[in-house]
């Protein structure tokens, strides 16, 4: 009713729902635009011709390093990096498009650099984030994590370097009416699972 064309399933963890599929098949009947967040490590085979008919857009996978050690401190699970590049093979090899997702943080700047070379490689797109935040209602703070200022400009510009460096920026042609600080409920709505 709110006229949404795009819809992104996140969690917690989205394939531990028994019922992923029945909710992906009423979003296709409502025809959005499906694209799904995942660690990937418990996507199973036989899930992924399902989503190739159902149509999902996009899957984006976590990843912090290449190194097992460094992506398992991040997930607390033994042998989770090799589980979710076997997820990002399985739904890559299927022809549904891939990105991963990384949150470059103290434990795992020194290993994004390797990391974009290697899914580069395959024609996967990584997107870095340094903003670390702290949630609602979280016992641990991660702000800690936070790399410092000159480290966030060492990332921006690996970033701007993959973009094809500094391009000239145009003029607006007008200022915007007003200005936001948050878009939730303009171009994006969250909705929790137990609403």
């Amino acid at each position: 009713e709110l006229g949404a064309m795009d819809l992104l399933l996140s969690g917690g963890e989205i394939f531990l729902r028994k019922d992923l599929m029945e909710i992906l098949q009423a979003a296709r009947k409502l025809k959005y635009r499906i694209r799904l967040k995942t660690h990937g490590g418990r996507i199973k085979a036989e899930q992924i011709e399902q989503l190739v008919a159902l149509g999902v857009s996009a899957v984006d996978f976590s990843v912090y390093a290449l190194e097992d050690d460094i992506h398992d401190a991040f997930t607390q699970r033994k042998g989770s990096l090799l589980r979710t590049l076997r997820g990002i093979d399985l739904v890559h090899k299927a022809g549904i498009h891939v990105e991963v997702k990384c949150s470059v943080t103290q434990i795992n700047k020194n290993h994004y650099q390797a990391l974009h070379k290697f899914f580069e490689s395959r024609g996967i797109k990584v997107d870095f984030n340094a903003q670390i935040r702290k949630t609602n209602g979280a016992v641990f703070d991660p702000s800690a994590l936070n790399l410092s200022f000159p480290e966030k400009v060492d990332l921006n510009l690996f970033k701007i370097g993959l973009d094809g460096g500094v391009r000239e920026r145009p003029e607006p042609k007008k200022a915007p009416e007003e200005t936001r600080l948050c878009f939730a409920g303009i171009n994006a709505l969250y909705v929790a699972p137990d609403l």
